[in-house]
Parts: C-alpha cells; structure tokens; sequence
C-alpha cells in the first residue's frame, strides 16, 4: 500500500517496534511516529535529530544517526531526554541496528560494522572489517546482517563478528537498506526497484518479492501478529468471608495462545464489589 501513512516529507529510514512506527525527517531534522496502523502521524514526534539517515528502536530508546555531526542520538521512547551526542565519532555511517545488548552502525567508506553496548561504552568502530560499501545493518538473536552495496550482496557475520561473509545472498541489485525477522532477510534494492526477500540461511532468494516501483531507502519488519490472550479459569470462585477478613488467595494465569508477542497492560480489579478484592501477586502487569 503506497497511499498507507501520508505527512511525512524527506523519509530517510524506517523502524517499528509493537506500537508505533518511527522515521527520520533529514529534510527538517527530526523524527517521526505514527501508530502502527498509520494513524496518529507526528512528524515532529523529536525535534533537533539533525540529518538523520538512519534509526532503530530498543526496548527503552530510540537512536538514530546524524550523519554531519558523526554521532548517534538517543531519546525516550516517549520523545524526551534527547542527546543528539549519544555517541560521537562514527564517520561515514548510514545504517543503524540495536538488539539487547549492543547498537550496530554501517560505514560505508571505511567499510565497517561498529558495535557499543547500549549505555555508549566500548564503541568499536571496526567491530567487522573489509565490507564492501555497507550501507545498511540489521541483527537478530545469531547474526548480524548488512547491505554491501559495492558487491551487490547481503553480507553476513555472527554476533561475536567471526565468521564474516561478505556474499553472503548474492545479486541483491544495488542493496540499500535490510531487516529481518524470525524466518527471512529482507532489502531494499534501487537496480530491481523493489523489495527482495530470502531464507535466514541465505537460500531461496527472491530479489523481486515485492516491486515497490520505487527506490525505497529504509526499510523495517515486525514481529507480525500481535498474540492473543487466554486466561486459565473464565471464573474464579472466593466463597463467603467475613467483614473485614482475608479470604485464601486464588491464582488466574495468562497464557498467549496467539502467534505474536502478547504485551500486558496492567491487572486490573474492576466491576461490581470490586473493593471486596486485591491484588496480592501480579507477575503480568508491563510484561511481554
């Protein structure tokens, strides 16, 4: 769908965690968000990004590359807090990922992959070497992928950084930006002019899975549908209990009988006599 979220001006790069969806703004130096479902656009949503070309989202951030400044920004998920000198120094870098643990960054004229631990401590700038023009990065709980755009090819390395394969998908077309998720490696390619797509061990690969007729510079994939809840009991029975007494506890679990990842809000009490009961353990409330 072209038409899905319109607003947005100079749309460099992409990312999207399980509410909303962020993009870089260089044309104006800040970035966007929007609901998942393309409602609810701020193009302003951070203000004072610089020329981002590139961002990624955490459980706790969001960063992003200000490519004149050679630095990476950070700020809130809620938009505050924002550092536009998170970490500085990174020259030439294009591509951003984060997993759990580290941030990744492309530079694409050394020819490297940077790793730093989320707090901005042990940056490594040559954390992989002897890419071929790496553009773009992504990562997920084995390997760390990247678009060598001088070769052609998705690059590919383990998350210690051995092992690095600079073929690793070959005839990607010019790649530009990459992602992936649970079961496929995915990019953007400006010679096919679409989106190609292939197996995590690099097999089966489509360099036209979706024609974009379009350039398409960032790219983003997420964790698909969104899980289901299912509780254990569709009642729980207390009994009667004097005024003023504790009853023995029940227990109620919650289990996610869906596909994607199920997010808890909060437990709440709530309905006719809801000052007869409490909360005494909750183990489900702001989990995923």
């Amino acid at each position: 769908d072209n038409g899905f979220m319109k607003g947005a001006s100079t749309v460099r790069a992409i990312a999207v965690d399980a509410r909303h969806l962020y993009w870089t703004e260089p044309g104006t130096g800040a970035i966007g968000r929007a609901s998942v479902d393309g409602s609810d656009a701020d193009v302003n949503f951070i203000a004072g990004a610089g020329t981002a070309v590139a961002i990624a989202v955490g459980d706790r951030y969001i960063y992003w590359v200000d490519l004149p400044r050679a630095a990476i920004g950070r700020a809130n998920l809620d938009g505050s807090g924002v550092d536009p000198s998170f970490i500085t120094g990174v020259r030439g870098t294009t591509g951003l990922a984060v997993d759990d643990r580290y941030l990744y960054w492309a530079s694409g004229g050394d020819g490297t992959i940077g790793r730093a631990k989320l707090d901005g401590s042990a940056v490594n700038d040559s954390f992989v070497t002897g890419a071929n023009v790496p553009v773009a990065v992504a990562v997920d709980d084995q390997h760390v992928y990247w678009t060598s755009r001088g070769a052609d090819a998705i690059g590919r390395a383990n998350l210690d950084g051995t092992g690095a394969d600079e073929s690793f998908i070959t005839g990607a077309g010019a790649p530009w930006a990459v992602a992936v998720d649970a079961r496929h490696v995915y990019w953007t390619s400006d010679a096919t002019r679409a989106i190609g797509r292939a197996k995590l061990d690099g097999s089966g690969a489509d360099p036209v899975f979706v024609a974009t007729a379009s350039a398409a510079k960032g790219l983003a994939v997420d964790g698909g549908p969104a899980g289901t809840a299912s509780g254990s009991a569709s009642e729980l029975s207390f009994g009667s209990q004097p005024l003023g007494a504790f009853g023995p506890p029940r227990a109620l679990t919650i289990s996610n009988s869906g596909h994607g990842s199920l997010e808890i809000d909060a437990a709440r009490i709530s309905g006719a006599g809801e000052d007869d009961f409490l909360v005494s353990h909750d183990s489900c409330s702001h989990r995923t």
